[in-house]
């Protein structure tokens, strides 16, 4: 009989220890956790920003080749703050590849302008690295930030802007939450 006792307690320590684990996974999961559902990025940064929805409305995406002068292209975003505290972000470039600085281009005829519906406006050249677009942002609890980045090929119309052709840009927006 003491031989039945101690596989017995051996197996329930067994089984105690391997759900203890689990347990401490599962916790860890949900308090640092980004899932993806159609393009929308829910991110939560530990337990005080579970509530952090990010919604691209296309890809965050940039992948721009062959562009001609008159180009425009737009691109909309939401960051909305549904924890009970504020929240600090800051928009940035990641992953930038650009060939708007090789062989004579002009890059100043590349920009791109970020307006929020905070009141936030930035218009800027392209980066040909990556950069931080605006920093030290702050969303108040149950506040959203509708975002539009427009990106431009200027049309200089007395120019023919040979030297800008066949260029290229791929790179990525992304919001980073600060706090």
């Amino acid at each position: 009989m003491g031989k039945k006792w101690l596989i017995l307690l051996s197996s329930f320590a067994i089984l105690t220890f391997i759900s203890s684990l689990i347990s401490i996974f599962i916790v860890l999961n949900i308090t640092n956790t980004k899932s993806e559902i159609n393009g929308n990025t829910l991110i939560s940064n530990g337990s005080n920003y579970q509530n952090t929805i990010i919604t691209y409305y296309t890809d965050n995406n940039v992948s721009l080749n062959n562009l001609n002068p008159g180009d425009k292209i737009i691109k909309k975003f939401t960051i909305s703050n549904e924890n009970s505290n504020d929240l600090k972000y800051k928009i940035v470039w990641q992953n930038v590849q650009s060939t708007w600085e090789d062989n004579n281009g002009n890059p100043e005829e590349f920009t791109y302008t970020l307006t929020c519906s905070k009141g936030e406006k930035i218009s800027r050249k392209m980066p040909i690295k990556d950069e931080i677009i605006i920093e030290d942002l702050e969303l108040k609890t149950n506040e959203i930030n509708n975002c539009t980045l427009t990106i431009d090929f200027i049309n200089i119309n007395d120019n023919e802007q040979a030297y800008n052709l066949n260029k290229s840009f791929n790179g990525k927006y992304n919001i980073q939450i600060e706090r």
